[in-house]
């Protein structure tokens, strides 16, 4: 790379270069495995192993997760229609808990009433 300075385009082409080379510490001898690299390649591991002990951790609340997104997504609508009648979001919110807490609840009790009582 070539540097030059207001001052020095005046006085004609007085210019300093710059290579790569004495910016870089290949004249060591090391090569790819310095101290560095070695570091980086440490911290990486130790980062994915981080992760996987993570997503371990995560795994058993996945179906949990899935089921409340779904919930969530599907009760959205009547969480909305309650908040534009009542104008009160936390109130609403506990409405709409409400409603399908005793949806779902009085439809797997008649289900399990028919399955048991009824077979």
């Amino acid at each position: 790379m070539i540097f030059r300075s207001d001052s020095a385009i005046g006085r004609g082409c007085q210019t300093r270069t710059m290579n790569r080379e004495s910016k870089t510490s290949t004249g060591s001898g090391e090569g790819w495995w310095s101290r560095e690299h070695a570091l980086v390649l440490a911290l990486f591991a130790a980062t994915v192993l981080a992760l996987y002990v993570c997503y371990l951790l995560a795994r058993p609340f996945f179906p949990a997760l899935t089921w409340a997104l779904a919930l969530a997504v599907v009760a959205n609508p009547l969480y909305e229609s309650i908040v534009h009648r009542i104008g009160r979001a936390n109130l609403a919110a506990g409405l709409a808990v409400v409603i399908v807490v005793v949806t779902i609840d009085g439809t797997f009790r008649h289900l399990f009433y028919s399955l048991l009582f009824l077979a």
